[in-house]
């Protein structure tokens, strides 16, 4: 190809696909004089034979050297006669036949190399920490001169599949898989000294010289041929993990899965020319095989018993590496049901068949899950950290666990991480329960604590044998309401919906590892946006999940979102008129609460009677208003601009256009119904806007339109028009479609038995309880009366905030929803419910399906649920 003899009489090209295997950047220099056709290349003969001679590359490019231009394709490109190219190699050749110069320009003299780009005819693979040879003759006894014993990794089933890989891309067209070698730009291909640099660890018994065989312009006008001073090549070899493997190229199950580190190079020993390269085997250095020869030897690898615990997990581990290959097209099946096997043979001597739960955790600290497992684009993910924790522990209420933590990688590499918790349980019910966030999260929740609204009497979910997780949505933040991760679109989608089924993936994956099968029941736990992520769950995911409880959702998040960018305008326009003081903030909460809270037949503190509440607020609104056309903030009555605030928090708004599901409104809240309305400490409008010291939602929509909708940190929300926002439109719908959960066809959920209980706060400052009565109502209007009563429950709680509230409900929602998914048997007509709130403790009510609420009856205590019926009127 090269000489451009792929062409026949005709100019026809002769041979349509190449597969040049372990060959590197190696010439046969046979047209030479005095060439030495067999030189191999080793240290210590023939070094200064012709052997490796520019061009290596299959690019054409100039020599640093001599400035003349050539490569590998150079001649068939001129005559059309260049066929596909599958170029293969050991991880023996990065050293003795330089790889590198294939893929870089190596500059010379100590120049770090730049990657060059492959043309699109070749695809060029490492076959990282194999051996030149194919193995058929290696035994993993030392023998000969060499100083380890030879290295047993196979390369030929690659070699196959990537042939019948490349016979599909010249007959039907079906590209190949990408090439896989180590790289400058990504880090992979580094200086072989220092080793430290390089990651191959120090070893006990084990020498790393970091040689390779060197390259350089050679004079031919002399005997032997001498190399040019001045006219080295730079020579880059792939970096290893701290196993001493390659982290890199086409990774075998043997290194994805390792019990040893196996090398491509290969030390003589003495007196055999002590350190010199040693034949192409390769090495086979073994791991300590427990944690104690691990210790013992100062070995800085772990043991096959702490990385594996049981031969099952062992097992479980390699086969789910060779599965991925298989998809991967760079294995092919046969061949990897007989590695498996082959694999499991030689390591069952060393690992016990069922390991200790604290050695069963501590081998799952470096796991590695691969992509394959995942449902949605990314790049795998890795363990950080797995701790035994006894249930005797100091401070653990949750038995014997083991605590996971990890990273699911994006393929964004600007994105950043999915962080995330997993909680396993030594006595497993084979059930699991993720936990949701809050606000634009950024942490992992509490997944050792109780679910949410829960009773938080008796043990814990994780002490009742659930394994407990979840992530933190797919970025770090200092605290819930910085919204800047939005500005990368991988990082958005994954807290829109992905991170939902990515952590639940990676979580299964832990529990597939750690017990051998999967959990047979998967439920959710979630208030505000974890209550969104519950119902994304069931509406975009509903074959992985069997039970939701979705507390308080901010289902409808674009809605929430830009009803702050309205009650911005309302509030701080005109210099701030529409605000309100704490103190006339307060006022209108204690009064409408007292004008309504008898109106359920008790004075309890709770509006229970909302309906009837809400039809009375015109004349407290009327009561309220200004007479005299008052203006800046009077300390008794509202001003039109002050009522603008309270129509916009107490009504809402209409949109002129739809969101997801045609929906083009937001509801207001109880401003008027005894709920304390959240519009901040001051009058002044600050940009950016501070939480707490302006309006809440105001802060909320600040950061989102700045990162979500306009990516500008420096936009001026008050330069924002939701209603009619112009050249926004496209985008907030978009948005839309991408995070709300507001869905209302819920069958595909419902067909495959899943159950929700969804449960709202009357007394909600944050988000709308309407909102969430109108999501019911959709489902309600899709789905019908008796399909929705079949899997879904609403609940309306008076006295419920935001997560606290008058009424802080806790009641046996996991219990409740977990006997409805497994037995059939659907919630109680009126469970029984306590209050939260220290200071009332034992006060108890009965948790009432929507359209009903708890009716005060007596004659006994009002803090007694035995006192009380739902009625709907």
């Amino acid at each position: 190809m090269y000489w451009g003899f792929n062409a026949d009489e005709n100019g026809q090209i002769v041979f349509d696909g190449l597969s040049p295997h372990i060959s590197g950047s190696h010439f046969i220099a046979s047209n030479d004089r005095f060439g030495d056709a067999n030189a191999t290349g080793r240290s210590y003969q023939r070094h200064l034979s012709a052997k490796m001679v520019f061009p290596f590359t299959y690019e054409v490019r100039a020599n640093p050297f001599t400035h003349v231009s050539d490569g590998l394709l150079k001649r068939c490109l001129a005559s059309n006669t260049c066929p596909k190219i599958m170029h293969t190699d050991s991880g023996n050749e990065p050293y003795l036949k330089p790889v590198s110069l294939i893929t870089t320009d190596g500059p010379g003299n100590g120049v770090t190399p730049t990657d060059i780009a492959l043309p699109a005819n070749v695809r060029v693979y490492t076959i990282g920490n194999s051996q030149h040879g194919p193995q058929a003759s290696i035994t993993t006894t030392p023998s000969g001169t060499c100083q380890q014993p030879g290295n047993p990794n196979q390369w030929a089933p690659h070699v196959r599949a990537l042939g019948i890989a490349l016979d599909d891309w010249v007959t039907a067209g079906i590209a190949p898989p990408t090439s896989r070698y180590a790289r400058v730009d990504d880090g992979t291909l580094a200086h072989s000294l220092p080793q430290s640099e390089l990651g191959f660890p120090v070893i006990p018994g084990v020498t790393y010289t970091g040689w390779y065989n060197p390259v350089a312009e050679l004079g031919m006008s002399v005997l032997p041929n001498m190399p040019i001073p001045g006219e080295e090549y730079t020579i880059l070899v792939p970096k290893t993990d701290s196993d001493g493997n390659s982290i890199s190229g086409i990774r075998t199950p043997d290194v994805q899965v390792p019990i040893a580190t196996y090398t491509g190079w290969a030390l003589r020993r003495a007196p055999f020319a002590a350190n010199e390269d040693c034949a192409l085997t390769g090495q086979y250095i073994p791991f300590p095989v427990t944690k104690a020869q691990r210790v013992a030897t100062g070995d800085p690898r772990l043991s096959v018993e702490e990385r594996y615990g049981s031969i099952g997990n062992y097992n479980f581990r390699y086969a789910v590496a060779v599965k991925q290959m298989i998809g991967d097209r760079t294995l092919l099946a046969e061949d990897g049901a007989a590695m498996v096997d082959a694999a499991v043979a030689r390591v069952r001597p060393l690992l016990p068949v069922q390991p200790t739960n604290q050695a069963a955790c501590e081998a799952l600290a470096t796991v590695q899950i691969a992509s394959s497992q995942f449902s949605l684009p990314t790049n795998g993910a890795v363990v950080t950290s797995a701790t035994f924790v006894q249930a005797t522990d100091a401070g653990n209420a949750n038995s014997e666990y083991c605590k996971v933590m990890g990273s699911i990688k994006p393929v964004d590499t600007a994105a950043p991480d999915i962080k995330f918790q997993v909680n396993l349980p030594s006595n497993w019910n084979q059930k699991a329960l993720q936990f949701g966030g809050g606000g634009y999260d950024g942490n992992i929740p509490d997944t050792l604590h109780y679910t949410i609204l829960g009773l938080r009497t008796g043990p814990t979910p994780l002490a009742l044998g659930y394994i407990t997780y979840a992530g933190d949505s797919g970025h770090t933040a200092a605290d819930t309401n910085d919204a800047s991760f939005a500005v990368n679109d991988e990082a958005l989608n994954n807290f829109a919906y992905m991170h939902v089924k990515k952590t639940r993936d990676a979580m299964a994956a832990l529990a597939q590892q750690r017990y051998g099968i999967a959990p047979r029941r998967v439920y959710w736990t979630g208030g505000s946006t974890g209550g969104r992520e519950g119902l994304t769950a069931a509406m975009r995911f509903p074959e992985s999940y069997d039970g939701i409880m979705s507390n308080y959702p901010t289902a409808n998040f674009m809605g929430l979102r830009l009803w702050g960018a309205v009650l911005a305008h309302a509030v701080y326009d005109n210099n701030s008129a529409g605000w309100i003081t704490p103190t006339m903030v307060n006022k209108i909460s204690s009064d409408t609460l007292a004008a309504c809270d008898t109106l359920d037949g008790i004075a309890d503190g709770l509006v229970s009677n909302m309906a009837t509440c809400r039809a009375i607020s015109p004349v407290y609104r009327a009561a309220i208003t200004c007479q005299n056309g008052e203006t800046g903030y009077p300390p008794n009555c509202l001003t039109q601009a002050q009522l603008g605030t309270i129509g916009v928090y107490h009504e809402g708004y209409q949109l002129a256009y739809a969101l997801a599901n045609n929906i083009s409104s937001y509801t207001g809240y109880n401003a008027l119904e005894g709920i304390t309305m959240e519009l901040g400490s001051q009058a002044a409008y600050t940009n950016p806007v501070i939480d707490n010291i302006n309006a809440h939602h105001v802060a909320r929509a600040d950061q989102f339109v700045k990162y979500f909708v306009t990516r500008d940190p420096n936009f001026n929300l008050l330069n924002f028009d939701a209603i009619h926002p112009g050249v926004w439109q496209d985008r907030i719908v978009s948005l839309s479609n991408t995070i709300d959960a507001t869905n209302p066809d819920l069958s595909t959920f419902r067909a495959k038995g899943g159950k929700i209980l969804l449960m709202q706060g009357l007394d909600d400052p944050s988000v709308s309880p309407y909102a969430n009565e109108r999501l019911y109502l959709s489902i309600l209007a899709t789905m019908g009366q008796a399909a929705a009563n079949s899997f879904i429950r609403f609940y309306m709680v008076p006295g419920l905030a935001h997560g606290n509230g008058k009424y802080l409900i806790n009641w046996d929602n996991l219990n409740i929803l977990d006997n409805w998914v497994q037995n059939g048997v659907a919630p109680p007509a009126t469970p029984i419910s306590v209050d939260g709130n220290s200071g009332n403790r034992g006060r108890t009510r009965p948790v009432c399906a929507y359209p009903t609420w708890p009716k005060y009856i007596g004659p006994g205590s009002q803090d007694d649920a035995a006192n009380y019926v739902c009625v709907s009127s």
